[in-house]
């Protein structure tokens, strides 16, 4: 008997091949299984997130709509972390233009009052994000949707639009209305 082109499958990756066809408990022992080791490698990479179970949450729901997908050509631990790396990489490039955009705010709000930038003392500027956060969580939906996905994930126009459901001059009307209404908030401020 030739055992060439068999795969043979430990008990995770049994339970993934079950959860590609739709077992849904497969998929709950897997998540179950797996979700702290997750947490817990994502806090060791990097301890800024807040919220590691929000990744957490992202990869194995990725996992799932993935499912018909799996073909198991390694080990599931192998295919998770996969999807763990490139959800981890995402997030930690929205931060990184979230954070950029703050200062962006700040230092338009502190050119025009006026203000050297440079000479703001850490506290104030930390004080300038946390009302950025206020203002954004004060937006509409759809404003704040448009913020967070050509500004914080910083895809293109075209497509934030078809993933807002709208056409592009209406996305960037809401992108346009929301960056108003957060230069009106720091000023108040």
């Amino acid at each position: 008997m030739n055992n060439e082109g068999k795969i043979y499958l430990d008990e995770d990756t049994h339970l993934m091949v079950k959860a590609s066809k739709g077992d849904r408990d497969a998929y709950g022992k897997l998540y179950s299984k797996y979700s702290f080791t997750v947490i817990s490698f994502i806090t060791r990479l990097n301890g800024q997130f807040q919220s590691p179970e929000d990744i957490v949450q992202e990869v194995f729901k990725r996992i799932w709509e993935k499912r018909k997908e799996y073909h198991p050509t390694a080990s599931f631990k192998t295919y998770l972390f996969d999807y763990v790396e490139k959800v981890f990489s995402e997030e930690r490039k929205r931060l990184s233009r979230k954070s950029i955009l703050h200062k962006r705010l700040v230092r338009q709000y502190c050119d025009s009052q006026s203000i050297l930038f440079r000479q703001l003392p850490e506290a104030h500027l930390n004080e300038m994000t946390q009302t950025i956060e206020q203002g954004i969580s004060k937006l509409t939906f759809k404003q704040r949707q448009a913020v967070e996905l050509y500004c914080f994930k910083g895809i293109s126009m075209e497509e934030a639009s078809v993933q807002a459901n709208c056409s592009v001059v209406a996305f960037e009307g809401r992108l346009r209305l929301a960056r108003r209404r957060l230069k009106r908030l720091l000023r108040v401020h």
